[in-house]
């Protein structure tokens, strides 16, 4: 049976299957059916440049995205590591955001230049179908006028439903709220606002339709939150930093609608029965509700009875009976940690400083024992004595720290490592032991793709880890060394099995010689940020360094400096 023979639908399906990049490079241009299957496709599908090689970049914004523009949907766009100043390139290929006049979602990361975001800015407003836009992880240095100017051409999009911003004002601490009133957001997600008041009662004024909204950042409460009714809001995902407990409690009464509430405190407790009597009084609606509590005991004696005290406030037939919610709390025989919980637990990263003893409110303390929402764990072997004895386990890991050497706890906390993606690793003691460890976890993380290693260049030139089995980890950081490489550990480290089969790469090195020699060896290698010794950019107005690169790389290498850190250059070389 031929390709061709397959029925639309069928081939449709198949389309699924590939990347943006392989599916263009595979049956664009084959005959007029599947152009036209392209073009259906990508009417209902995301279009992403993310982890592309710099020359299919090109080819796509030169020979396809032309054809293209009307029909796209979604688009997604970054400066990460993996496609540095991709953005700016996109650009530079002369295409306007207004060209995509079907565009409903637009995903913008890593942007760290004004310039870059403004001339964006100018064109996004002029898309009359986007409904969803996101912004990960940038940083921009706006006054707080720019940012007022910037959250309302946000706010004033026609048709916008859903905004994520996780964007660092370096102006203002505070959540800047726009002045202008938007009739069509619901879904809002806030992420990483330092040590900021989010005014949430404020900025409902101004997004009277907002029902959902995740504050995955540490704030504190904001006046006008104590005085104001929130009725729009159903769900809620907020976490609160030193805030009075009788703040908290006011802040909660004024959403007499939430449906859903996920909610962090830092070094606060508020107990069971206060918890209830809030739930009773001024939240008869809400339905499904998770928290941790972080905390310590101003008494250090009888701990295992203040344990037991906070517990019983949890054990009213409100908890275990009409909701069945259960808790679980750990303390450290100081009580200097203790962590409260409901369970199954709900949040992606897990505090290790508490574990210790635990107990909970569940008929079998067994239950529960799978953390699979879990996803960034920090391992470190002196908190983990009693761990085991807990029976928690955590099987959905994607980012995992780790210090060697390990005891034999972790294989039973951790059974299983098949979705980790990223790893990062301290030696304690760098011996042979230490190796073996490592070797074994690569071994048992088949979707590994990014390492990072911390540890000196000479000694980890010396791992047996370049003879590493794991052949899915395509990114390699070793910027946290502590001597950069010279050309003589650059050689060693270029004839690696595990460097040569890495197309991302994260280094320190001596002098610029160094860089050309890496690219040179690494046939595979297509993107490079590095450190060198000899660069001297802060002593000097131009950026001689850079521009010594792109005399001697290929005029399609993408060269720049880090707005962020001006000692880092990132090149997209190929």
């Amino acid at each position: 049976m031929s390709l061709e023979s397959l029925a639309n639908e069928l081939l449709l399906d198949l389309f699924e299957f590939f990347s943006t990049v392989h599916l263009l490079q595979a049956f664009h241009g084959l005959n007029s059916r599947f152009d036209t299957l392209l073009l259906e496709h990508f009417g209902s599908h995301n279009f992403n440049f993310g982890s592309i090689y710099k020359h299919e970049f090109d080819t796509l914004c030169r020979q396809h995205l032309p054809l293209l523009v009307d029909r796209i949907v979604s688009l997604r766009l970054s400066n990460d590591l993996y496609t540095p100043s991709q953005i700016e390139c996109f650009l530079e290929h002369g295409f306007n955001l207004s060209q995509f006049t079907y565009l409903r979602l637009l995903s913008l990361s890593h942007i760290h230049s004004d310039e870059t975001m403004n001339t964006l800015m100018l064109q996004w407003c002029h898309l009359p179908h986007l409904t969803h836009l996101i912004f990960d992880k940038c940083y921009l240095r706006y006054d707080k006028t720019h940012v007022l100017a910037f959250m309302n051409n946000i706010w004033s999009l026609p048709k916008l439903v859903r905004c994520h911003l996780n964007i660092d004002f370096a102006c203002t601490d505070n959540f800047p709220v726009p002045t202008l009133i938007s009739s069509t957001l619901k879904y809002l997600y806030l992420r990483d606002i330092q040590n900021g008041n989010t005014a949430l009662a404020l900025l409902s004024k101004h997004t009277p339709h907002l029902q959902h909204c995740s504050l995955i950042s540490t704030i504190d409460i904001y006046e006008e939150d104590l005085h104001s009714v929130i009725p729009a809001i159903l769900t809620l995902n907020i976490s609160f930093a030193l805030s009075e407990e009788s703040k908290v409690i006011r802040f909660l009464q004024k959403m007499p609608n939430l449906y859903q509430l996920t909610m962090k405190l830092g070094a606060l407790l508020v107990n069971g029965q206060k918890l209830e009597q809030i739930i009773q009084d001024h939240l008869p609606k809400l339905r499904k509700f998770r928290f941790a509590m972080d905390f310590y005991f101003d008494d250090d004696n009888h701990l295992e009875h203040q344990v037991d005290q906070l517990l019983n406030t949890f054990q009213s037939p409100f908890w275990l009976e009409e909701h069945q919610w259960f808790v679980r709390i750990h303390w450290k025989l100081d009580g200097t940690a203790v962590m409260l919980y409901s369970l199954p637990y709900a949040f992606e990263y897990f505090d290790v400083d508490a574990l210790g003893l635990f107990k909970s409110t569940c008929p079998d303390d067994g239950d529960f024992g799978g953390y699979n929402q879990v996803r960034i764990f920090d391992y470190y072997l002196p908190s983990y004595a009693d761990l085991v004895l807990s029976r928690i386990t955590f099987n959905n890991i994607r980012k995992l720290t780790i210090s060697f050497p390990i005891d034999d706890h972790f294989w039973l906390v951790f059974l299983s490592l098949d979705r980790c993606r990223s790893l990062r690793v301290f030696f304690d003691n760098l011996d042979a032991d230490s190796q073996s460890q490592l070797q074994q976890l690569l071994d048992r993380a088949p979707l590994l793709h990014s390492l990072h290693i911390n540890e000196d260049s000479l000694s980890f030139v010396k791992l047996s880890l370049f003879e590493s089995r794991n052949t899915s980890i395509s990114k390699l950081d070793l910027c946290q060394l502590e001597q950069p490489y010279n050309n003589k550990t650059c050689a060693q480290l270029s004839c690696s099995s595990l460097v040569i089969q890495c197309d991302r790469l994260r280094i320190n090195v001596r002098n610029r010689i160094c860089i050309l020699d890496f690219i040179n060896a690494l046939p595979n290698l297509r993107v490079l940020s590095v450190q060198c010794l000899d660069d001297g950019y802060e002593e000097k107005k131009e950026d001689e360094l850079v521009e010594w690169l792109r005399q001697y790389l290929p005029s399609s290498c993408t060269i720049i400096r880090d707005k962020f850190f001006s000692d880092v250059i990132h090149l997209w070389i190929r």
